[in-house]
């Protein structure tokens, strides 16, 4: 016998999260490897400043942009002058990006689905088991649209694990359809 008990999705911060995908600051640049760039925080104050390397934009490299279409590389020449330009509007939008969260303004989140089963092999005893399924590095500010579709593909890997424990479609989709639905 089994049964599913409960159902939740449970959204935590993200404590330790992994934001090199921004860039890091520093107080001096400390060139590591070839390809990395520092940018001034406040240009008009070098003597002061605090240094910026993006992950991504820096330096630039007309190979960066070989994946976008013509048409699109004339509207960002368009907008900003050249690529070089936009690369380093972008790198600055990155370095904006982590101040933002570095100042609270936005942070990472966990977002995660707990199903609770129980199992018995004769009706009187039952063993509780949680299923889980979750996924980090979420931006607090994304919006609804975003979070529910990777709600729904994070549902799509838990009717996998439920389905390895022997429920079967109606199951599922009973409690889950039933949870949802709250």
């Amino acid at each position: 016998m089994k049964r599913i008990t409960n159902v939740k999705v449970i959204t935590t911060i993200d404590d330790n999260p992994d934001l090199s995908f921004l860039g890091e600051f520093s107080r001096k640049p400390l060139y590591r490897h070839k390809n990395e760039a520092w940018i001034p925080t406040d240009p008009d104050n070098m003597e002061h400043t605090i240094w910026f390397s993006p992950c991504n934009h820096l330096p630039h490299k007309e190979e960066n942009w070989r994946h976008v279409s013509e048409e699109d590389k004339q509207k960002v020449i368009k907008e900003f002058g050249s690529l070089r330009k936009a690369d380093i509007h972008y790198a600055y939008e990155d370095m904006k990006r982590l101040q933002a969260y570095e100042n609270g303004k936005w942070y990472m989140e966990i977002i995660a689905i707990v199903v609770t089963i129980q199992v018995s092999e004769d009706g009187t005893h039952w063993v509780t088991q949680d299923l889980v399924e979750s996924i980090g590095g979420i931006e607090s500010d994304s919006d609804d649209e975003y979070k529910n579709m990777i709600i729904n593909e994070m549902k799509e890997e838990m009717k996998s694990q439920l389905k390895s424990w022997g429920f079967d479609d109606d199951e599922i989709a009973n409690a889950l359809n039933r949870e949802w639905a709250k």
